[in-house]
C-alpha cells in the first residue's frame, strides 16, 4: 500500500501502482492491483436511518405500554417480515407506538412488500417527494484528503459513491483521517471510538427491524428488544452472519463486515497474479584473498560475500525486474560450500588446512529474483531481460564491487582484488499463476483502519454455530468491529423483565502478567502489560518463552503483539541474522518448559504448535522477512524495509490460520494465504504464546505487549499448574510403575538369520536408507544406509543382516550410492558405493559370487588408476545396473552419473567394455530398458538421456537411432516394459516442466509421458514413436520389465514431506486408451493404518520425511516395489494396495485391540536398525529394565532384559521429551532412574566433541521412565560468569548438555554428580529425604559447582564420573577445538572433606613408536580403575597426533603412565574382574580393507600384556563401549556405536554350564567424520562350545 505520508496528498495522487513485497525463501514480488471502491451497502443505509429514528431523544411516538397495561400499537412478529403489520393490543415483548403509522414506519422500515403501510386506513405514499438540497452525502475529492470532508452540494459528480448520512460518508471515505476534519464537520461530532463499553455489547445479534435481505448483525447498545433471550447471540459478527443470514442472496450481512473478502461483495473481485522466479548463476574472480581454516571464519567470509553482493544487486535491480531474494555462495576456489540444517555456520568443506593468499579464486554464486504482476505481465523473456540488465548493471562496475568487498568488515577481503565478474544469461526461469479473491482499489483508496481488521474467509462456515445462551459469560469482542450506527443510545429503557448490564471489560484488552506462564532465560515483566525477552549471552539456549495460562476455544481466536526489538550486539561480527520472535498457538495443556527447543531443533518446536508466525531481520540489510505455517503448510513473505518495531497478529477463524503484520502507523497486511488446519486440529482449545529463536552468536532484547482481540472466555487452567503459579498444586513423589502385559512372541520365521553369530536388537528403522534392490531370481534383497553398512535379506525383506564391514560398505552420500545390481546368474551381484568426487576419492566396484556374503574388486570403467591395495579405481560412478532376465546369458549393462556412457559385460560383470555410441554421450543418462521379449536373436536397447531416447539392436549400437527428442523440456527419468506375451510395448518418461507442480513443488518436477501400443519387435525397429503427455506429475517413473500396464510414479528426494513420500500407480485402461493414475501411498500426512504398517519411529517420533532416495520395482513382478528415505523403508507386495515396514516387528500386537500398532509400545527388530545407540545400561535393582541412549529420539527402554525395546522419554509435557540424546543413566531404586543429556548428539565424534553448552539438563523418573522431572533449579549457587556462553544473572547455568551422571546415596544425604561438556562437575545434595516429599521441593534444590582443583581452565569437558574401590573419580578431557589444556587432562580423584579434586597424572611416557612431534592425551574418552587400583585410560587420535593414541595404564596411582596398546579411536575402557575391555573404531575402507592403526573390539586377560580381538562382529568400523550387567557379571554388553547399531553375542556352553554373554556395540563413521544420524542394533547369539572368547 502507499506509505502513510501519501495519505495527506491530494486525491489526484491516489492512483499509483500499489506494491506488495512478498518473500518465499528470499523471493520478491511486485503486484499491480487495480479496481474500484465499494459503494455503501443497502444494509448500512437502512441501519443508519433506523437508528437515526430510534435515537431521537424527544420522540413521543414510541412508548412502552406494559407499565400501565394500556393498549398500544405493536409489531406482529409472528406474521413474519413480508406479511408483518401492526396490531392495537397489549404486548410486553415488543416496542409500543402511539399510532399505527408510527409503528409501521419504525418496526417495518424498508418492508419491500409495503404490507404494514397498506393496512392503514388511508395509506400514505412510501416515497415522499424530495425537497431542498441532496439528501445524500459524498466525498469532496477536489480538496486535499487531510482537509476534506463529506458534502451534499448539488450537482452530484458522476460516478461518485454516495452515503445516506454525513457520518456514514466520513466513516467510509475518511476512515483513518489523522486530522479528523470530516468528523469535526458533523453537526454533533461523535467520537470515533466509544469511551466505554456501554455503547457496544460483547456479542452480536441479528437486526430484525430491517428487511431480511437488507439486514445484518449489530453489537450496538442499548438493544432494540427488551429481553436478552429474545434473539440469538453470537461471539463475532462473522458467526452471526453465517448463522442468522445463511443463504442471504444479497450477501448484505457478510458484505458489511469490516473487511469483506467474499466474491460477490461490492469491490471484491477475482484476479490473477503471475509470479516469475529467476535463478541466475554468476562467478566472481577474486584475487589476493586468504581462505581461512577456522570454520567460524569461513562462515563469516561466506556471509560477508553474500551480504555484500546482495546489497550491490538490490540497489541495481529495477522495479520491472523484481526483487532480489537471496545470494547463495556455491563454491570458493572450486571447493563447494556445504550447507545443512546443523552446519549452516560451520562450513568445513573447503580446505581444512590454512591456505596462503591466492592470486585468484573463482567464487561461484547464485541469485534468486522474484517478480509478480497482475496485468500486462509479458512473458518469461521480458522478465529475463530485465533481471539480466539489472544484475549486470550492479556487477559490471568491478571497482565498485571491489571497494564494497574491501569495506565489508571481513579481514580476509580487505586486500581482495576483483579481476572480473561474469553473469550467465541462460538463467533458470520458473513461472506460475495464482487466482486471488479480494478488494482491488484505485481512486479513492481506503486509508488504514484505526483498529485491526477481522476479515473472515471467503466462504461462510459449513455449519451454523450455536447461539450463546443467557447463562454463558459474554465473549470479549474486538473493538475493530465498531458498528456503523451512531454512538448515542436510544432513549427508551425496558420497563421490566431480566435486567442486563454489559461487562465493563473492553472488547480488546491487553494480556497482563498474571495471565502468563513462562520458562527459559531472560523473561521479565517491567510493567503489568509488558514482557521483555532479553539475553546478552551467545549461548543458543539463552532465550525464553511465554504462553497464556488459559486456553481459548471460540470459532475466532485472535491475538496480536506489538514489539520493539533492540538491535543485537555482535561484537566484531556484524553480518548475521538477528534473533527472531515467534508468536504461536499451541494446544491446551502446553507448558512453557516444553517449548524451549534451540535453533538446531526449531522444527521440534514448530511441531508442537497449531500455527505460528515469525519475523526476522538481518543486521546489515534493509529488509524484514516473515514466515508462517501449520503442521501441513509453511509460507514466507517479506517487505523491503527493516523494522525493529512491528505488530504481528495470528488468528484462528473457522479452523483456518490467518497471519498479519503491521508497521508503525500502518494498517494490518496479510502474510500470504490463509492456512486451513488439519481435521485433527479442528476446534481444539489453544493457548497463545511467543518466544525467541536465538540466532547464532546473537544477543537479543524484545519488549512485547500482547492484545487479545477475540477468543471468548478463558477456559479453566489444566490440572497441571504452571511452575510459576503461587497456587501450584504439589505433586507427591510416589515411586512405582504400571504393570505391563508380557511381550508377545515373534510371528516371524527367523531361520534365515539363525546361522549368524549375532542377532540384531532394537526397535527397527529410524535412519536414512537408500538403494533398495530386489532380485528377479529369488528372495535376495539389499538396502544401504548412510552410516556405511549394506544390509542383506534372503527372505524377501522379512529379516535382515549386515554385510561385514570387512567385505563391503555403503557410502553415506545416498544420492550417489546406488542399489546392488543383479546379473543373469542368481548368485552373482554387483556393488559400487562411491563419492561424487571420483577424481580425488578412490572408488572401487565389487562383485560377489555368493549372493553378497563376500566381495572382490572388479574393473568396470577401464581406468588405469589403482588404490593403495592395487585395486582398479573407477573413472566414472556407476548409476544403474540392467541385468539380463535370460538366466545365464551373462549380459548386464551399467550406466554412469553425469554422462551418457554405457558399459557392458557379457560374463556377469567380470569383464567390461564401453559401448561406442554414435550420438552425443555428454548428456547424462536417465534410464535404460533392455527388451528381451523376442529372445537372444533380437534383443533391443532403449536408452534415454536428458535430451533424447535412442534404440538399437543389441550388438549394433553403432546403428542406434533417435526415437524421441526432448524440446524444450528435458527428461528426468525413463522406464520400459513389455507384456509377458511380448505384444504390447510400453515406454514412459518424466520431463522437467516445473509447471506440473506449481505452488507445491518448485524443482525436479514434471509431467509423465507414455507410449503404450501393440507392436512387435520388427515393427518397432523403424517405428515413429509418439508419446502421450498425461496430467500426472512426478520425478521418477519405474516399472517392472514384464508388465507394460503398471507404472509407479514418485517425487524427488528434495520434495517436501507433504508430497515427497507419495506414490502414484498408473494402470493402463483399455477402454480409455490411456494410463489412469491413482495415489496409492503417502507417508505424511499419515496413510491409513489398514494400508500402512506403522512403526515405532513413525508413531513415537514422527512420519515427516522428504522424497525417496531410490525406488525399486522387482524386474519381473510389478506387484513388488518399495522405496526409502531419511527415516523409513516401505514396500508393497500387492501393487500398492498395502505397504509394509520391513524393518520392525510389533511386539505388543497380542496386547492391543486387533493388533493395532500404537505409540509407547514394544518392538522387536528384524535386523534393519538405524537407531543411534551410544550406551545400554541395566538397572541393578531391576535387571529386566535396560536403558539405551539414542541420538535424535532420546532413549530406548527394555523391560525384558534387552529382547524388545520401546521409545520413551515421557510425553511432550515432560522436560526430557525434547532432548536429542540421553547420554548417561544411573539408578537409585527399582523404579528411580536418573538421566542426563542434551540437544547435540554423537559425542565424541567429529566436531560434536568440542566445547559446547547446548541445552539439556538432569532428569529423574520415579516410574522406570514413563515420566520425567527436572532435578533441582535451573541455576546453581555458585555460577561462574567465565563459563562458556553463560550469563549468571539469568540464573540458568544448569541448562546445558551433560554427558555423565553418578548417584551416591551414602554421601551428603544422597548426592547426584554430573559431568558437563564445558563447565566441569556439579552436584546436588540432600536428595534422600527430598525424594520422599514432592516434585516441587526436589526442584527447589540448588546445584553447586565443585571444580576446585579440576584444572585451572574454565573450559572443562567431563565425559565420565565413576566410583571405584570406594573412591570417586572423574575424567577431564581436552578442551577441543583449542586443545590448550593438555597439562590438566587426565583422571581426577575427589576429596569429600575439602570438596576438591587432585590430578592423578605424573609422567606420561612417550612410547618409542610415537613420533616425537606428536602430543599425548589430546582427547581421552574413557577411564577405569581395576580391582587392584591400577588406572586405565583411553584416548582418541585427534589434533594431528598421528598413531599417538591408545590404551594407557598406571600401576603406581598415576605417577607414571605407559601406553600398552596402540588404538586409533578407542571410545571406552572398562574393567570386569581380571578382564579389560577396550572398544572403538576400526578404520576400514569402503571395500573392506583395514586402514591405519588398530582398533575394534579388544580385550585382555593378563593385565594388558596381550590383547585379543573379536572380528566376528559384522559391524567393525566403529565400536564404542563395554557394559556389564549389574545383576550378573557374567553378562557383558559390548557396546559398539557405528551410528545406530547394538550388536551382541549370546550364550556359550563352558564345561556344560550355560554362560550368557551379551554384547552391544556403538560406533560412528569411518575416520571420525561428523554424521547427522546415528544407528544402533543389539545382536544376540549362542556361541559354540569351543568358542569361549
Amino acid at each position: 500500500r502507499p506509505s502513510s505520508t501519501s495519505w495527506t496528498a491530494s486525491r489526484a495522487n491516489y492512483y499509483p501502482t500499489m506494491k506488495i513485497f512478498t518473500i518465499f525463501s528470499f523471493l520478491v514480488s511486485i503486484v499491480d492491483i487495480t479496481g474500484a471502491d465499494a459503494p455503501p451497502t443497502s444494509f448500512e443505509k437502512a441501519r443508519e436511518e433506523y437508528y437515526k429514528r430510534i435515537t431521537l431523544s424527544n420522540n413521543n411516538e414510541r412508548k412502552l405500554s406494559c407499565t400501565t397495561g394500556a393498549v398500544a400499537w405493536h409489531p406482529d412478529y409472528a406474521a413474519g417480515w413480508t406479511s408483518g403489520y401492526c396490531r392495537h393490543t397489549v404486548d410486553c415483548d415488543s416496542p409500543s407506538y402511539s399510532t399505527e403509522l408510527a409503528c409501521c414506519k419504525s418496526a417495518y422500515a424498508g418492508q419491500v412488500s409495503g404490507y404494514c403501510i397498506s393496512m392503514l386506513p388511508s395509506p400514505p405514499t412510501t416515497s415522499p417527494t424530495e425537497t431542498g438540497g441532496l439528501n445524500i452525502y459524498y466525498a469532496d475529492y477536489d480538496t486535499a484528503w487531510d482537509q476534506a470532508y463529506c458534502i451534499n452540494t448539488r450537482p452530484l459528480p458522476s460516478g461518485r459513491p454516495t452515503y445516506s448520512s454525513m457520518l456514514a460518508c466520513c466513516k467510509a471515505d475518511y476512515r483513518g483521517q489523522i486530522s479528523g476534519k470530516c468528523i469535526s464537520m458533523l453537526p454533533s461530532p461523535p467520537t470515533l471510538s466509544p469511551t466505554n463499553s456501554e455503547h457496544e455489547a460483547e456479542f452480536w445479534y441479528p437486526v430484525y427491524e430491517i428487511p431480511w435481505d437488507q439486514s445484518g448483525c449489530s453489537n450496538k447498545l442499548p438493544l432494540p428488544y427488551k429481553n436478552i433471550n429474545d434473539r440469538p447471540r453470537y461471539s463475532t459478527q462473522e458467526s452471526c452472519c453465517a448463522s442468522a443470514y445463511s443463504g442471504q442472496v444479497s450477501m448484505t450481512c457478510v458484505c458489511d463486515l469490516p473487511s469483506p473478502t467474499t466474491l460477490g461483495c461490492p469491490g471484491i473481485i477475482e484476479y490473477t497474479v503471475t509470479t516469475t522466479t529467476a535463478t541466475i548463476s554468476s562467478t566472481l574472480s577474486l584475487g589476493d584473498i586468504t581462505i581461512p581454516s577456522d570454520p567460524t571464519e569461513k562462515t563469516a567470509l561466506v556471509e560477508s560475500l553474500e551480504s555484500t553482493i546482495m546489497a550491490i544487486v538490490m540497489a541495481s535491480l529495477g522495479a520491472d525486474a523484481g526483487t532480489l531474494l537471496e545470494i547463495i555462495i556455491l563454491s570458493i576456489g572450486g571447493q563447494p560450500v556445504r550447507r545443512g540444517l546443523l552446519l549452516r555456520r560451520r562450513l568445513n568443506d573447503f580446505h581444512t588446512q590454512t591456505r596462503q593468499t591466492s592470486r585468484s579464486n573463482t567464487i561461484a554464486f547464485q541469485m534468486i529474483v522474484k517478480h509478480e504482476c497482475s496485468k500486462n505481465c509479458g512473458n518469461s523473456n521480458t522478465v529475463r531481460d530485465a533481471v539480466y540488465a539489472g544484475v549486470s548493471k550492479g556487477l559490471s562496475d568491478t571497482s565498485a564491487v571491489q571497494h564494497a568487498l574491501q569495506r565489508s568488515g571481513n579481514v580476509h577481503l580487505q586486500t581482495g582484488t576483483v579481476q572480473g565478474v561474469w553473469v550467465d544469461q541462460d538463467m533458470d526461469i520458473k513461472r506460475k499463476t495464482k487466482t486471488t479473491v479480494g478488494p482491488l482499489r484505485t481512486s479513492p483508496p481506503t486509508p488504514p483502519p484505526t483498529q485491526p481488521p477481522t476479515q473472515p474467509p471467503t466462504a461462510p462456515p459449513t455449519s451454523s454455530p450455536t447461539a450463546i445462551s443467557s447463562t454463558n459469560e459474554p465473549s470479549q469482542q474486538p473493538s475493530s468491529q465498531v458498528s456503523l450506527y451512531p454512538s448515542s443510545p436510544p432513549s427508551y429503557e425496558p420497563s421490566f423483565g431480566p435486567s442486563y448490564e454489559p461487562s465493563s471489560v473492553p472488547s480488546t484488552f491487553d494480556v497482563i502478567s498474571d495471565e502468563w506462564m513462562f520458562d527459559g532465560n531472560g523473561v521479565s515483566f517491567p510493567s503489568e502489560t509488558e514482557v521483555v525477552l532479553q539475553s546478552e549471552s551467545n549461548g543458543n539456549s539463552q532465550f525464553g518463552v511465554a504462553i497464556t495460562k488459559h486456553a481459548f476455544n471460540e470459532n475466532d481466536v485472535d491475538f496480536q503483539v506489538d514489539y520493539i526489538q533492540t538491535s543485537s550486539d555482535y561484537g566484531s561480527e556484524d553480518n548475521w541474522y538477528e534473533s527472531q520472535l515467534y508468536i504461536f498457538f499451541a494446544e491446551e495443556g502446553t507448558y512453557p518448559e516444553t517449548l524451549l527447543q534451540t535453533d538446531n531443533d526449531i522444527g521440534k518446536f514448530l511441531n508442537l504448535t497449531v500455527g505460528y508466525l515469525k519475523s526476522k531481520v538481518f543486521t546489515t540489510l534493509d529488509h524484514t522477512w516473515f514466515s508462517c505455517g501449520t503442521a501441513e503448510i509453511s509460507q514466507s513473505s517479506s517487505i523491503s524495509t527493516k523494522h525493529l518495531e512491528l505488530g504481528l497478529r495470528i488468528r484462528r477463524f473457522n479452523n483456518t490460520i490467518y497471519t498479519y503484520y503491521k508497521v508503525p502507523d500502518g494498517e494490518w497486511e496479510d502474510i500470504e494465504e490463509p492456512m486451513p488446519l488439519a481435521q485433527s486440529m479442528h476446534d481444539v482449545p489453544v493457548q497463545f504464546g511467543f518466544r525467541v529463536k536465538k540466532e547464532y552468536n546473537a544477543h537479543h532484547n524484545f519488549s512485547v505487549r500482547t492484545t487479545k482481540i477475540a477468543g471468548g472466555p478463558p477456559l479453566p487452567i489444566p490440572t497441571k499448574a504452571p511452575t510459576t503459579s503461587p497456587t501450584e498444586t504439589r505433586t507427591w513423589i510416589v515411586p512405582g510403575t504400571v504393570s505391563r502385559d508380557p511381550v508377545c512372541p515373534t510371528t516371524l520365521d527367523r531361520s534365515s538369520v539363525s546361522s549368524y553369530s549375532y542377532e540384531v536388537r532394537g526397535i527397527g528403522g529410524g535412519g536414512a536408507m537408500s538403494g533398495l534392490s530386489i532380485s528377479p531370481w529369488n528372495s535376495l534383497w539389499f538396502v544401504g544406509t548412510d552410516m556405511g553398512t549394506l544390509f542383506r535379506s534372503t527372505d524377501a525383506g522379512k529379516l535382515w543382516y549386515p554385510v561385514s564391514h570387512y567385505e563391503a560398505k555403503y557410502h553415506s552420500r545416498l544420492i550417489v550410492s546406488i542399489p546392488v545390481g543383479y546379473t543373469s546368474n542368481s548368485s552373482i551381484v554387483l556393488h559400487a558405493s562411491c563419492h561424487e568426487n571420483v577424481a580425488d576419492r578412490n572408488c572401487v566396484a565389487q562383485r560377489s559370487l555368493d549372493s553378497g556374503v563376500t566381495w572382490s574388486p572388479i574393473n568396470i570403467t577401464g581406468g588405469t588408476r589403482q588404490d593403495s591395495e592395487g585395486n582398479p579405481v573407477l573413472d566414472e560412478i556407476p548409476m544403474s545396473w540392467y541385468g539380463s532376465l535370460t538366466q545365464n546369458s551373462g549380459i548386464i549393462y551399467c550406466t554412469v552419473f553425469g554422462s551418457g556412457n554405457i558399459y557392458k559385460s557379457s560374463d556377469d560383470g567380470l569383464n567390461w567394455t564401453r559401448l561406442s555410441l554414435p550420438f552425443n554421450s555428454t548428456n547424462p543418462a536417465v534410464g535404460l530398458y533392455f527388451d528381451e521379449s523376442a529372445g537372444s536373436a533380437a534383443r533391443y536397447i532403449y536408452f534415454a538421456t536428458s535430451r533424447a531416447i535412442y534404440m538399437w539392436k543389441e550388438g549394433f549400437e553403432g546403428d542406434a537411432r533417435e526415437v524421441y527428442v526432448s524440446d524444450p523440456n528435458l527428461l528426468q527419468s525413463f522406464a520400459g516394459a513389455r507384456t509377458e506375451d511380448s505384444t504390447v510395448l510400453m515406454l514412459s518418461f518424466v520431463d522437467n516442466n516445473a509447471t506440473a507442480c506449481e505452488g507445491d513443488v518448485d524443482v525436479t518436477c514434471g509431467y509423465v509421458h507414455t507410449f503404450h501400443q501393440t507392436i512387435d519387435i520388427a515393427t518397432a525397429e523403424n517405428f515413429n514413436f509418439s508419446f502421450t503427455k498425461t496430467p500426472q506429475r512426478g520425478f521418477r517413473v519405474e516399472s517392472s520389465r514384464t508388465d507394460s500396464d503398471r507404472l509407479y510414479i514418485t517425487g524427488a528426494r528434495g520434495w517436501p514431506s507433504s508430497t515427497g513420500t507419495k506414490v502414484w500407480v498408473g494402470l493402463y485402461e483399455n477402454d480409455q486408451s490411456s494410463f489412469v493414475f491413482t495415489l496409492k501411498f503417502q507417508q505424511y500426512p499419515l496413510w491409513d493404518s489398514d494400508k500402512l504398517e506403522y512403526s515405532a519411529v513413525g508413531i513415537d517420533v514422527g512420519y515427516w520425511d522428504g522424497g525417496y532416495y531410490t525406488y525399486a520395482v522387482k524386474p519381473n513382478d510389478s506387484l513388488v516395489a518399495g522405496g526409502s528415505g531419511n527415516f523409513f523403508l516401505h514396500v508393497t507386495r500387492n501393487g500398492g494396495d498395502n505397504w509394509q515396514s520391513p524393518f520392525t516387528e510389533y511386539a505388543d500386537g497380542c496386547n492391543t485391540n486387533n493388533g493395532e500398532r500404537v505409540g509407547g509400545r514394544r518392538w522387536r527388530s528384524t535386523g534393519l536398525e538405524m537407531t543411534s545407540v551410544r550406551w545400554l545400561k541395566f538397572n541393578p535393582y531391576h535387571t529386566d529394565y535396560a536403558y539405551a541412549s539414542v541420538a535424535d529420539i532420546r532413549m530406548l527402554r527394555s523391560d525384558d532384559g534387552g529382547n524388545t525395546f520401546e521409545i520413551t522419554g515421557g510425553d511432550n509435557t515432560d522436560p526430557l521429551f525434547n532432548l536429542n540424546t540421553v547420554y548417561d543413566y544411573d539408578f537409585a531404586g527399582v523404579h528411580t532412574v536418573f538421566a542426563v543429556g542434551g540437544n547435540f548428539h554423537d559425542w565424541p565424534h567429529g566436531w560434536y566433541k568440542n566445547l559446547r553448552r547446548g541445552a539439556g539438563g538432569v532428569f529423574v523418573s520415579f516410574n522406570s521412565g514413563d515420566n520425567w522431572h527436572r532435578v533441582g533449579q535451573l541455576g546453581s549457587s555458585n555460577c561462574d560468569d567465565s563459563f562458556l556462553n553463560v550469563d549468571c544473572a539469568l540464573g540458568d547455568d544448569m541448562v546445558r548438555q551433560i554427558l555423565a551422571v553418578h548417584w551416591d546415596e551414602n554421601v551428603g544425604g544422597g548426592t547426584l554428580y554430573v559431568g558437563t561438556q564445558s563447565a566441569g562437575v556439579a552436584r546436588i545434595e540432600g536428595l534422600n529425604d527430598i525424594m520422599a516429599t514432592t516434585i516441587e521441593q526436589m526442584q527447589d534444590l540448588q546445584w553447586e559447582w565443585i571444580n576446585d582443583g579440576l584444572g585451572t581452565e574454565i573450559e572443562r569437558i567431563i565425559p565420565e564420573i565413576k566410583e571405584r574401590n570406594g573412591a570417586l573419580y572423574c575424567l577431564l578431557t581436552g578442551n577441543a577445538p583449542h586443545f590448550n589444556n593438555n597439562q590438566y587432562v587426565g583422571i581426577y580423584l575427589f576429596d569429600h572433606s575439602s570438596s576438591s579434586w587432585s590430578l592423578k597424572k605424573g609422567t606420561v611416557n612417550h612410547h618409542p613408536s610415537i613420533g616425537a612431534e606428536f602430543g599425548l592425551w589430546a582427547y581421552p574418552t574413557s577411564f577405569d580403575v581395576d580391582q587392584y587400583g591400577n588406572l586405565w585410560l583411553a584416548d582418541i587420535e585427534t589434533n594431528w597426533n598421528y598413531l599417538a593414541s591408545g590404551i594407557w595404564k598406571s600401576t603406581d596411582n598415576g605417577e607414571t603412565f605407559n601406553r600398552i596398546q596402540q588404538f586409533t579411536h578407542p571410545y571406552q575402557i572398562t574393567c570386569v574382574g581380571d578382564r579389560i575391555y577396550a572398544s572403538g573404531a576400526r578404520s576400514i575402507s569402503h571395500i573392506g580393507n583395514a586402514g591405519w592403526g588398530d582398533g575394534g573390539a579388544m580385550y585382555s586377560d593378563d593385565g594388558g600384556a596381550s590383547w585379543q580381538k573379536n572380528e566376528v562382529i559384522p559391524l567393525l568400523s566403529n565400536l564404542n563401549s563395554v557394559v556389564v550387567d549389574p545383576a550378573d557379571d557374567t553378562k557383558v554388553f559390548l557396546h559398539v556405536l557405528w551410528r545406530r547399531y547394538d550388536v551382541g553375542s549370546k550364550a556359550t556352553n563352558c564345561n556344560h554350564e550355560e554362560v550368557i554373554r551379551r554384547t552391544i556395540f556403538s560406533a560412528q563413521s569411518e575416520g571420525g567424520d561428523p554424521l547427522e544420524y546415528s544407528y544402533a542394533f543389539c545382536p544376540y547369539h549362542l556361541l559354540s562350545s569351543t568358542y569361549n572368547s
